[in-house]
């Protein structure tokens, strides 16, 4: 039974995230702290919280840095075709398949950077998140002021798009960040971007 609820709590988790970045049509300042607000409400109501009740005691929150309009940037968007099936790292002994979808080139504050999209294969196959990907990314901000294993944002790419809007503002932690007993996937070390991005969730 403890298993059946980690799991499910993980696939809340997971399309409560979904559900709300990939819904803007915008990336105004009112719309990211909507959201960051609506992550903070679901790891404390009880209904939808991944953490257990001692966890949760002693939980204090989740912190954001402040809203920058800097890092939100246009990403061209280079397709990779005939990309394998792998099994991410993860924090713990579940995998899951993902495949390499596309590498975003983009400049921050001047410097190029490139971060490689995975699709969830799993993921992929549920209804309505056909065109939904996972960017996990590393930055200088990790083991300090951010989880180790890096953080995510979620994507929505439109077929045939050749660039998209990328919003750092609305970077998340793994749940394992917060809760034991998870596996995470943990962030290649290709999807360094080499600076601190001083937006989105922190500890």
């Amino acid at each position: 039974m403890v298993l059946l609820k980690k799991n499910n709590m993980r696939s809340l988790l997971m399309f409560f995230l979904l559900s709300t970045s990939l819904t803007f049509s915008q990336h105004s300042k009112d719309e990211v702290l909507k959201y960051q607000d609506d992550l903070k409400e679901f790891y404390v109501n009880p209904d939808t919280t991944p953490l257990n009740t001692e966890e949760l005691n002693d939980f204090i929150g989740i912190n954001f840095f402040p809203f920058s309009e800097d890092y939100i940037v246009k990403a061209k968007i280079e397709y990779l075709k005939n990309e394998p099936v792998f099994k991410m790292a993860s924090t713990g002994k579940r995998q899951q398949d993902y495949r390499r979808f596309a590498i975003l080139h983009f400049e921050l504050f001047g410097q190029k950077e490139q971060l490689e999209v995975y699709q969830n294969i799993a993921l992929s196959e549920k209804e309505g998140f056909e065109d939904s990907y996972f960017l996990p990314f590393l930055d200088f901000t990790n083991g300090e002021f951010t989880a180790e294993q890096g953080r995510y944002i979620d994507l929505k790419i439109p077929k045939n798009a050749t660039e998209i809007t990328l919003n750092f503002n609305l970077a998340y932690h793994p749940y394992c960040a917060y809760s034991h007993g998870y596996s995470c996937p943990i962030t290649p070390f290709v999807n360094l971007i080499n600076q601190s991005v001083d937006v989105g969730v922190k500890y």
